[in-house]
């Protein structure tokens, strides 16, 4: 069973975010311990710079190392 309480975890990229920071910021936030109830649920990424996030070739690993 899977229960994630009341709340959504969003993250938000904006468009003058450093993509690489922005990339391992994202990653980390699902991927560090995904089963916990503060792991991202939801990527908002700002219009100006959609299209390019995340950026093509991504070094993140998927899926992510156990």
């Amino acid at each position: 069973m899977i229960y994630a309480a009341s709340g959504n975890c969003h993250v938000f990229v904006d468009a003058t975010a450093d993509p690489d920071a922005a990339e391992a910021i994202v990653v980390n936030a699902k991927t560090q311990r995904p089963g916990t109830c503060n792991a991202a649920e939801t990527l908002l990424v700002h219009a100006d710079v959609a299209a390019e996030f995340p950026a093509q070739g991504s070094s993140a690993p998927w899926p992510p190392p156990a």
